[in-house]
């Protein structure tokens, strides 16, 4: 078989490797399992996750069958909203939690929490609504606008990291 990225697969190459694929199932070949497979449960079983409102939190609450295969047993979800999640989590009340980038980056840099992160979620959910004379973030620049009920919060915070860099655009 040719390799797949540099030149794609052929029709026929396709379905020769789903019959060599069916054939193996029917054999009753089965591959190995990974060292995943193998690997000690974790030193704790307790896993305290964020609850939060916002739809793209999907994947902490999908994700709960999985934290059980790997060797969680007791799977909590926490309330907490704004600033008190970040004391919640330095108190050891949370273990983990999605958020908003930027606003964990200005509390990180701004209020000292010791906090790691494993992976991004998300930049932001929010969009930008203009009108007939306000097509483009380009055509923001000059004008006043609004970025949030709340100063530094993720709305503000995130809009303001948009509008910051008009300065730097040209008109083309």
């Amino acid at each position: 078989m040719r390799n797949q990225k540099t030149t794609g697969w052929s029709r026929r190459e396709f379905l020769e490797g789903v019959a060599l694929a069916g054939a193996a199932a029917v054999v009753g070949w089965r591959p190995e399992f990974g060292m995943a497979a193998v690997e000690p449960p974790p030193e704790t079983t307790t896993l305290r996750i964020h609850k939060g409102k916002p739809a793209c939190w999907a994947p902490l609450y999908v994700a709960e069958p999985l934290l059980r295969e790997e060797g969680f047993t007791d799977i909590q979800y926490v309330f907490g909203h704004g600033p008190e999640v970040a004391k919640m989590t330095v108190e050891g009340a949370i273990d983990l939690s999605a958020g908003f980038t930027g606003a964990s980056i200005y509390n990180l840099e701004h209020q000292q929490h010791p906090l790691k992160y494993l992976s991004g979620l998300h930049v932001g959910c929010y969009a930008l609504i203009g009108s007939e004379r306000t097509r483009s973030v380009r055509d923001l620049k000059g004008k006043t606008v609004w970025a949030g009920a709340v100063k530094n919060d993720g709305p503000h915070i995130f809009f303001s990291t948009i509008v910051s860099q008009l300065s730097d655009l040209r008109k083309t």
